[in-house]
């Protein structure tokens, strides 16, 4: 089991049986690409993964799922669909880059052969480096230490470096090494890529270029140079053998003395350049400027120490939280796209090729918040990739008979629907478009980035509300939404889903209210209309909130009449489906995940009377059997609102380490890059208690009795504010930024200007 320690992951032994997790835990990557976890060396074909942020094609996913009970026969599984259901989208794992193997008089190097006599390896969250230190032994007891050092640039997002150093411990013979690139690769189990070329290979350096796949045809480069430092620098020898193209270094070396190998290696997709762009040449190019690892390693540094710094968080009095969030921050890190809108965030980052790298709605809810309050720049290419949307969004609207726009449940590089045809649940669960909007209202409340919204925001907002204002029912003057889904998906095909019908009239309310202020200057792009407006704020306030008069809020239309039991069928199938039982989950009020809550502490919603609040709190939890990971952040937050800190920090805890503790058992698949990106916000939203709404900042701290304190950063409408917490005092105080912040807090509002101190 990996270790945690103050930003890192250590590793301290080899175990075959932890490679699949580790590596997806061990990740590197910097938004464009991610480099799974595997050994230089060669491990698994399960467990190499090379990904590049964009690049997708078809394959053939089988999937045979079966109905074991009512339940999974009427909402769940469309068995008809399956019949026919056999190719999906997916990102593509294009090639292993990392291949480089030392032979010691003959035998290579493997964890699983000779003896192994030390064993660290250790991701640097400080750094973004990965480091594995082995002392191994062949056949003839020649011992070596070998020292692996690899990270991806963020200095130039297509590059990728390695240093591999060979030290004799205690005999003098020959050493081989060798550097490559690995072609023979699958995605779920299959070749994928066609048009496969080695373009050039000669003189240390080679050029790999190839399609993803036939139905987009987007094409890759991958591009190598090694560079040998012996005891004599030497040019390599050419090695081609069932699809690893490379080259292999021999030299004899003395007892004590150390041999090095450093490769460059440059990744680029067509998606990245204009139309029959040479892909080789700019590949090679690239890789001819490579000096030396230190050289690359040093500009790598200089451009993340900006970010991890920004990022960085410490909580002061409790280790395990501490390390926690720190190793969650990386990996939403480095699931951020700086450069590109492309592609969106996705629920599985580039750490792992299940769920297909597909976008959800996490992106909105969960991802976004991290980057809107950390690095805008990422919040605001995730809102372009939704607008380059709309046009099929618009034609998922028109299917329904709506106007407007109806962004997919899932999606890769278009906004058509991706999600798997044969499931019937996700097709409902429109609240994805409201979602959607959210984030757009979300990143304006935080940056007042007019500009974005005057380019793209207000007309995805606008298309949105079209959709909503005719995808309503109007009843008794109140209008409803029926036959939907809402984020718990043990309860398909309800009316009136609380979490959707809130969210949507939160969207109408204010999506007018800034069409009256700002819209003018696009008016005439995005169609404005007064009348359509006003339909909007009218639809907005007349929609039906579910709620009783004694404040609890039904989940949906007569969840309160359902049984507060689980009847369990026989059969265990349904538990491949998120499901902790098979149970007939559509006569229970057991939940998957937390509806309701998410609209009280995550979104604020909902009233937030404590009484009201707290009698929700304490109902959902215990029927919510948190079989989506999605549920930790949520609860979390929660609980701290609550005056629960201990829950907090058990629900903050498993939001960081869910792959860590491999919660649900599948984190070999890779990361759960929502739940991550929820920690930080955890802290951010429930123990310091900040939200903006239009031009105020709100504060509420909270106290946790076992934390000494935390102290981190975020950015708000360009200045960057400091946080720190000690005891019962928050001090907030301005590093960056001029203008002047209006803060509430508790009721009170204040003009901050450089610093202030508040009481917890």
């Amino acid at each position: 089991m990996l270790k945690l320690e103050k930003s890192a992951v250590i590793e301290n032994c080899y175990e075959m049986s932890a490679e699949g997790q580790n590596a997806a835990l061990m990740t590197t990557g910097n938004g464009y690409m991610g480099i799974r976890g595997s050994f230089e060396e060669f491990g698994s074909i399960r467990i190499q993964g090379c990904y590049v942020r964009g690049l997708f094609d078809e394959i053939i996913e089988v999937m045979e799922p079966f109905a074991d009970n009512v339940y999974m026969k009427k909402y769940y599984i469309d068995e008809q669909k399956l019949r026919n259901f056999e190719y999906q989208d997916s990102i593509i794992n294009i090639a292993d880059v990392l291949p480089v193997r030392i032979s010691i008089d003959g035998e290579t190097f493997y964890p699983w052969e000779g003896k192994i006599l030390q064993w660290s390896r250790k991701l640097n969250e400080e750094d973004e480096t990965l480091v594995r230190r082995v002392v191994w032994e062949n056949s003839k007891g020649n011992a070596v230490e070998l020292v692996f050092d690899r990270f991806a640039s963020y200095a130039d997002v297509h590059l990728y470096c390695q240093r591999v150093t060979v030290r004799a411990l205690n005999f003098c013979g020959r050493v081989g090494v060798f550097a490559g690139i690995d072609t023979n690769v699958k995605t779920g189990g299959q070749k994928t890529v066609i048009d496969r070329k080695c373009e050039y290979f000669d003189r240390d350096r080679m050029c790999y270029t190839a399609k993803a796949g036939r139905k987009y045809g987007l094409g890759f480069v991958v591009a190598m140079k090694s560079i040998f430092l012996g005891k004599e620098t030497q040019e390599g020898r050419r090695w081609e053998e069932d699809g690893l193209y490379g080259y292999a270094y021999e030299c004899d070396i003395r007892e004590g003395e150390s041999i090095a190998l450093e490769k460059c290696v440059y990744i680029g997709a067509s998606i990245d350049y204009e139309a029959g762009a040479p892909l080789c040449k700019i590949g090679l190019s690239s890789v001819d400027e490579f000096q030396n690892y230190i050289f690359e390693y040093n500009r790598h540094c200089a451009a993340y120490a900006e970010k991890y710094r920004l990022m960085d968080i410490r909580i002061r009095g409790d280790e395990k939280s501490d390390a926690a969030v720190r190793f969650a921050n990386y990996h939403t890190l480095i699931s951020g796209d700086f450069s590109s809108s492309v592609h969106g965030l996705s629920a599985k980052s580039l750490s792992g090729e299940r769920y297909n790298n597909f976008v959800w709605w996490d992106a909105e809810i969960y991802q976004m918040p991290f980057f809107t309050h950390l690095f805008p720049i990422v919040a605001k290419n995730s809102i372009l990739y939704r607008y380059r949307q709309l046009a099929d969004a618009r034609e998922n609207a028109k299917k329904e008979g709506c106007q407007g726009a109806r962004f997919p449940f899932v999606c890769s590089l278009d906004g058509k629907e991706k999600v798997w045809v044969y499931a019937r649940h996700p097709h409902l669960q429109i609240h994805i478009t409201a979602d959607v909007a959210y984030s757009v209202l979300d990143y304006y409340a935080n940056t007042g980035d007019l500009a974005l919204m005057q380019e793209a925001g207000f007309e995805i907002l606008y298309e949105v509300c079209r959709y909503w204002v005719t995808k309503v029912t109007e009843r008794n003057g109140r209008f409803v939404l029926l036959n939907v889904t809402g984020t718990d998906e043990h309860h398909p095909f309800v009316d009136n889903d609380a979490y959707t019908n809130y969210l949507v009239a939160f969207v109408l309310q204010k999506s007018a209210a800034y069409f009256r202020q700002y819209v003018l200057d696009c008016a005439e792009k995005i169609g404005f209309s007064a009348e359509e407006v006003s339909r909007f704020q009218y639809v907005g306030e007349n929609m039906f909130l579910p709620g009783l008069p004694n404040g609890m809020i039904p989940q949906f239309d007569g969840y309160f009449d359902l049984s507060e039991e689980l009847i369990v069928a026989n059969g265990k199938a349904a538990k491949g489906f998120q499901m902790k039982s098979s149970g007939l989950y559509h006569l229970s009020q057991t939940i998957k995940q937390p509806d309701v809550m998410l609209l009280y502490g995550y979104l604020g919603l909902l009233d937030m009377d404590a009484d009201k609040y707290r009698a929700n709190w304490d109902y959902y939890e215990k029927v919510c059997e948190a079989s989506s990971s999605l549920t930790y952040p949520v609860n979390a937050i929660n609980s701290i609102d609550n005056d629960m800190p201990f829950k907090f920090v058990r629900y903050l805890q498993q939001s960081a380490l869910v792959d860590v503790e491999d919660i649900f058992g599948i984190a070999w698949q890779g990361v759960h890059a929502g739940c991550m990106a929820g920690a930080w916000y955890a802290v951010f939203r429930g123990v310091c208690g900040i939200r903006a709404n239009d031009e105020v900042l709100r504060i509420d701290p909270k106290y946790v009795p076992t934390w000494k304190g935390v102290c981190f950063r975020f950015v708000y409408k360009g200045c960057v504010l400091s946080v720190d917490i000690r005891g019962r005092k928050m001090r907030l105080r301005r590093l960056s930024g001029e203008e002047d912040i209006l803060i509430d807090y508790r009721g009170k509002q204040l003009v901050f200007h450089k610093t202030a101190t508040f009481e917890v």
